[in-house]
């Protein structure tokens, strides 16, 4: 009978569903990346003090794993990773040259040096070292929006982080790849750090739901920034206080008048 062959589609559906989620949610994290690096960074010069790792983690990851993809031949791990690794290089770009904090030339070295050891590894045919640097890269770039964990606990504010749908997508990603490495190709080196980076992630979203992402200020400033302000604007009326004071109080006992009288 027909119904045989359900269990069958539905495997098949699962496992299309699992191998090409990954790459979607992948896909997600980059463009929220991008979107961050468009209106946090070069729209507002990153006044918020944004730390240039995740766009450059980003670069670094997915060239690595791109180079590990095709060593492998899979495509799923081929595609995601072959734009991740063009929006990081221009992530990496928008930072340069918009934010007022040029990225250190010490992290330049770093990801180059990662970069060229994973090619050497590569035209020498040494496959599992690749997988070895893709998977810290990987968890490194998953906590990325971590690394300016001192100033978020300093000011009690995400501010500094990239943003609440960074953190979900990465999540989603992590999970989704997690499922992949463990169910279609059993790969220690894709499942291993996507575990390690649905923790981080997951502590990510902790951070969003317990601090606000910007800094409020209320209490006795919010009354002198007040008064200075009235005072600013009598000073270019050029009223003295007192009588506008005097003005406002006697405006609100005419108006206070019976009808009567």
């Amino acid at each position: 009978p027909i119904t045989d062959y359900q269990p069958i589609m539905f495997y098949f559906y699962f496992f299309i569903i699992i191998q090409w989620s990954g790459p979607i949610f992948f896909f997600c994290v980059q463009v929220s990346l991008l979107n961050s690096a468009i209106y946090q960074i070069a729209a507002t010069s990153n006044e918020a003090k944004i730390s240039s790792i995740p766009y450059l983690a980003l670069l670094t990851n997915s060239a690595v794993w791109a180079t590990y993809g095709c060593l492998i031949g899979q495509l799923p791990l081929i595609v995601p990773n072959a734009t991740g690794t063009l929006i990081g290089s221009f992530c990496v770009f928008l930072y340069q040259m918009y934010s007022i904090e040029r990225i250190p030339g010490n992290y330049f070295i770093i990801s180059a040096s990662i970069l060229l050891f994973c090619f050497f590894c590569a035209f020498t045919g040494h496959t599992s070292a690749i997988g070895t640097i893709g998977v810290c890269a990987s968890v490194f770039l998953m906590g990325s929006p971590l690394s300016t964990l001192r100033t978020v606990l300093k000011d009690q504010s995400t501010k500094s982080m990239p943003s609440l749908l960074t953190s979900i997508t990465t999540w989603m990603n992590a999970f989704s790849w997690g499922l992949y490495g463990l169910i279609i190709v059993k790969d220690f080196y894709v499942y291993a750090p996507n575990v390690l980076g649905l923790i981080l992630a997951t502590f990510q979203l902790l951070l969003y739901c317990v601090l606000p992402s910007t800094t409020q200020i209320s209490g006795p400033i919010d009354d002198i920034n007040i008064k200075q302000s009235n005072l600013i604007s009598d000073s270019n009326s050029k009223i003295p206080l007192h009588e506008v004071e005097l003005g406002e109080k006697q405006s609100l006992n005419h108006k206070a008048m019976p009808l009567y009288q």
